[in-house]
């Protein structure tokens, strides 16, 4: 996939000015033991929204290819914290290799994935204290928000697949992804069914430290996309739990419009990041203090948006199990996009869904879009 957003330039430097306190130890530890800024065990590049699935170790080929773009984004690290120690944070980062390794520097020092605790989350950092302002918003949003489990997948390896969000009564998003071949399938043009023998459910806990809770069946294919279109699914879900003694939470509003949504804009992403192999183990650990496959909410940026593809490029901090994240606008607290993939140290993207408001998989689904 093109990095459309590399095209037009961001305001890297200021981030980075604000977010590192102590360049000259940075461009040290860039220098003399890059291990600590990205280990070499790094196995893969890809960020991307599905779990992993299991494989050979890669190839020498693949190694190769890996250990060059590692190099690359160091090399663009040292470039861009040396030009802006010197430049602050009016340095124009103008070329590709150093907007890549500006951007590094802020994904790997800016972008806390923040733990969601019975249904609050955690005191943010300084440079997130914002969240504090929208938390009784984000708050009830978290509860929308559930882990797609399912039993009798054909790949014995995987108890739970991703993520998504109640969109309308009784309808819920993920992507298509991680319905395909694990409890769905596709029959013709348009034509899926369930694979018999299969079933999927949805927690909306699923926190750290939360006790068992119950799960909402899905039950019905709404519809899902054919590729090459977007990769989205939406179910009809239970409306009580299994034990029915809760309700499906209410849907998420969905933004009908995507008039403020612009480069830098400040967004978040709820979802369940599951530990994955293929990148850095240690900076995983880091990231996400060792503990996975529990509910998140990571703050970012809009990176950029294609318009052409109908995608949005989102710098949260991600992993394997995100897939069928909401990303959801601060500022008015509604979807507007649905992560599918990412690439490790360079973006995420979702479906830009204010744009497949007019489909008619969507219209006839009823989903909550909002001006």
């Amino acid at each position: 996939m093109a990095n459309a957003y590399r095209s037009q330039s961001r305001p890297i430097a200021e981030q980075v000015v604000q977010k590192v306190t102590d360049l000259g130890k940075l461009i040290d530890t860039l220098n003399n033991d890059p291990d600590q800024i990205i280990p070499g065990e790094l196995v893969s590049h890809a960020l991307v929204g599905g779990l992993p699935p299991a494989r050979n170790a890669p190839t020498e080929a693949e190694v190769a290819a890996l250990n060059a773009e590692r190099e690359e984004i160091l090399e663009g690290m040292r470039r861009a914290a040396e030009k802006i120690r010197r430049e602050g944070p009016q340095a124009q980062l103008v070329d590709d290799i150093e907007r890549l390794g500006g951007e590094a520097i802020v994904l790997l020092s800016a972008r806390p994935p923040i733990r969601i605790r019975a249904g609050h989350f955690d005191n943010p950092p300084p440079e997130w204290q914002d969240l504090e302002t929208y938390r009784p918003r984000i708050e009830q949003s978290l509860q929308s928000v559930g882990r797609v489990n399912v039993v009798g997948d054909p790949d014995p390896r995987y108890s739970w697949l991703g993520t998504g969000f109640v969109v309308s009564d009784g309808v819920f998003m993920t992507n298509r992804h991680v319905a395909e071949d694990h409890f769905c399938r596709q029959l013709g043009p348009d034509r899926w069914e369930f694979i018999p023998g299969a079933s999927a459910s949805v927690n909306f806990s699923e926190e750290e430290g939360s006790p068992a809770t119950a799960d909402f069946d899905l039950t019905e294919i709404v519809g899902i996309f054919d590729e090459p279109g977007p990769d989205l699914a939406l179910f009809r879900i239970a409306s009580r739990s299994r034990d029915g003694l809760k309700l499906l939470p209410s849907p998420l509003q969905l933004t009908s419009t995507g008039q403020n949504i612009a480069q830098g804009r400040v967004v978040y992403v709820v979802g369940y990041p599951a530990f994955d192999p293929r990148n850095s183990p240690s900076q995983q650990r880091r990231l996400f203090d060792a503990i996975f496959n529990v509910k998140r909410l990571q703050p970012g940026t809009i990176m950029d948006i294609d318009d052409q593809d109908s995608i949005l490029y989102h710098d949260c901090s991600t992993l394997g199990g995100n897939s069928g994240s909401c990303v959801v606008d601060l500022e008015t607290n509604r979807v507007i996009g649905l992560h599918f993939e990412g690439e490790y140290l360079k973006y995420n993207a979702a479906v830009s869904l204010w744009k497949h408001l007019n489909d008619p998989l969507v219209l006839g689904a009823g989903l909550n879009f909002v001006q």
